[in-house]
């Protein structure tokens, strides 16, 4: 399921995020999967903050999918 979310996103950034004329130009595509609903989620949030801190250039994309443990487990 996880997958499917993940192959669905890239599908939106690739296709519908742009018009036909403003095509997406891009160097690189990242995309982090965080299972962090253990006790790594208290490292969550300063990674997906590392992780944008980190692009140094506008043709880069980072997408981030994270579990983070909540009431439910």
């Amino acid at each position: 399921m996880k997958q499917l979310l993940i192959l669905i996103l890239i599908s939106f950034i690739g296709k519908n995020a742009f018009s036909q004329n403003d095509k997406l130009k891009t160097d690189w595509l990242i995309v982090y999967y965080m299972p962090y609903d253990n006790n790594l989620s208290v490292y969550g949030e300063p990674i997906i903050k590392m992780i944008g801190d980190s692009l140094k250039s506008k043709k880069i994309i980072a997408a981030v999918q994270a579990d983070f443990r909540d009431t439910l487990g």
